[in-house]
């Protein structure tokens, strides 16, 4: 058991706390540093999604409040890849970061399979270096500067840094804390507009919300309707649903211009099979990576935080009140159905309407047109009113 673990500070990634407290344990060896801190000298020191966090809570000291959930949540990455997998692959991923990893999380987060490549060095704010070092007396290496897609530091409107430590491959077994990366960085500055560098800092905004709110999984099927709701109001898919591709993609590349997509390995082309985002909102059971759900959510107007409180949904029928059709009823023709069951016809590839009124009269159609509508209504009152006589 320790006898002293360093308190996090604010934003901190774990990997930088056990740096630190490598450093002040006064160790030689990264090995007798694992085996304090795990039980084991085979733990590879995982960056972003660490395992093994159950023997390392037990090891903590005595009157230490840590747990698993809170150092998951509160200082690794998994709250940004989180509510962008199926239910149970984050159980599953969840599950090898409290004990040990058998094969790799970043293949069940399905990380890998994604063409948007990770960082490849622990990077810094050297605005945030130099507060952090005349603040605490120390440097830390900042969570939110590790997550994929994050190129700018929203607090000081700069550009995020590259460190001389790999983020993964080189040095797994070691924790190397950020004071040995001070020296006098110098500012970087990019070669970027100042649209591209907005954009930027509000992606790192959201990734940002997104770390410290810990959302739980989202279905699929949620995001699909959120996405088509607000695709309908931008005029991008029809009322039945239909996504407009080439419109979308054309307006999409528009918005954020083809310097800032190919910088986050994400610009978009039509008709390729291999085009994220006209498969992001289409049905599927495939993960895509946090931040390309982040960009269509801007494309759409809204940052992470008002996305999802969004309680929008699908209406192919508009708002009701709706008509009742029953000729036999009193409120016959007036919009007396609150509620309205929306489902999707295989057969006629649209939605499907079902109303019920609370006379008892039901009836369905497929086509939201008002025409339509008003036809296939008239044509049940008549059913209706002739089944009365």
């Amino acid at each position: 058991m320790l006898s002293f673990f360093p308190a996090p500070y604010p934003d901190e990634i774990l990997y930088s706390v056990l740096a630190r407290y490598h450093v002040r344990s006064g160790n030689v060896s990264p090995k007798v540093t694992l085996h304090e801190l795990f039980g084991s000298t085979t733990v590879t020191t995982t960056v972003d999604l660490p395992s093994h966090l159950n023997a390392l809570v037990r090891n903590l000291p005595p009157l230490s409040k840590h747990t698993v959930e809170g150092l998951i949540q509160n200082h690794t990455l998994y709250p940004f890849y989180s509510p962008f997998l199926l239910p149970e692959k984050a159980e599953l991923i969840y599950n090898s970061m409290r004990e040990h990893a058998w094969g790799d999380i970043h293949t069940r987060a399905g990380i890998m399979a994604s063409s948007l490549p990770a960082p490849n060095c622990l990077r810094f704010c050297p605005v945030c270096l130099r507060e952090d070092q005349e603040r605490y007396g120390e440097t830390y290496w900042h969570r939110l500067h590790q997550a994929p897609g994050v190129v700018v530091c929203h607090t000081h409107s700069t550009f995020l840094q590259d460190s001389g430590v790999a983020a993964r491959g080189a040095n797994k077994h070691e924790f190397i804390p950020a004071d040995e990366n001070s020296g006098s960085p110098k500012l970087r500055r990019l070669n970027h507009g100042r649209e591209t560098f907005k954009h930027l800092v509000a992606l790192a905004q959201d990734v940002e919300w997104l770390l410290n709110n810990g959302l739980p999984p989202i279905v699929s099927a949620q995001l699909q309707q959120k996405y088509k709701s607000l695709l309908i109001d931008k005029k991008l898919a029809t009322t039945t649903g239909y996504v407009r591709q080439a419109e979308l993609v054309h307006c999409f590349s528009s918005f954020f211009g083809g310097d800032l997509l190919k910088l986050l390995d994400s610009d978009v082309s039509y008709g390729r099979e291999s085009n994220w985002l006209s498969n992001i909102v289409r049905k599927h059971r495939k993960a895509f990576h946090p931040l390309r759900h982040l960009l269509l959510m801007r494309f759409l107007g809204h940052p992470a935080s008002s996305f999802f409180a969004l309680e929008t949904r699908y209406k192919p029928f508009g708002d009701g009140p709706w008509r009742c059709f029953n000729g036999a009823a009193e409120h016959y023709l007036r919009p007396v159905i609150a509620k309205v069951q929306v489902t999707w016809s295989r057969d006629a590839r649209k939605a499907l309407g079902t109303f019920s009124c609370s006379c008892g009269f039901v009836y369905s159609t497929t086509d939201p047109r008002r025409s339509a509508y008003r036809r296939r209504a008239r044509h049940l009152a008549r059913v209706s009113a002739n089944s009365k006589v």
